[in-house]
């Protein structure tokens, strides 16, 4: 097992409060896979980094991926849902689909970096150019 290896039950911290995220990460070399686990349902991920104790990794979220209730128009939902949320966590933050700075109305990229000391992993995530979370949480005991 790696440094790194290992489930983290982590707290974001946003300014109009905090949310839970279950982050399982899977060390091989300086390579990083795993899945994220939380609002949007569970995503997995392949193309992170580890660097000593220093990862990084990104997360897309797509329609497909996020559970937004079959409500027929999956995209707007998709897009009201991460609005929602972040709007939630976020003061002043407004995305109404199709938003000009959105490449593809059909994913948002949500950047992870974080350092793990022992068994604490503190970071940030970056909802493209909206806004940043910064969570904190602890590797839970195998």
């Amino acid at each position: 097992m790696m440094a790194v290896d290992g489930t983290y039950d982590v707290e974001v911290s946003m300014p109009e409060g905090k949310r839970s995220l279950s982050i399982t990460l899977k060390s091989e070399g300086n390579s990083l896979g795993g899945s994220i686990d939380g609002p949007f349902g569970k995503h997995d991920f392949s193309d992170g980094s580890v660097k000593g104790n220093d990862v990084a990794w990104t997360v897309v979220l797509t329609p497909e991926s996020v559970n937004t209730e079959e409500e027929g128009d999956s995209e707007g939902n998709f897009f009201k849902k991460i609005g929602n949320f972040l709007s939630d966590s976020f003061s002043d933050f407004i995305m109404e689909p199709p938003h000009p700075d959105i490449k593809s109305a059909t994913e948002f990229q949500v950047d992870f970096t974080a350092e793990i000391a022992g068994d604490e992993i503190t970071g940030e995530m970056k909802f493209g150019d909206y806004a940043t979370g910064m969570f904190k949480g602890v590797r839970l005991k195998e």
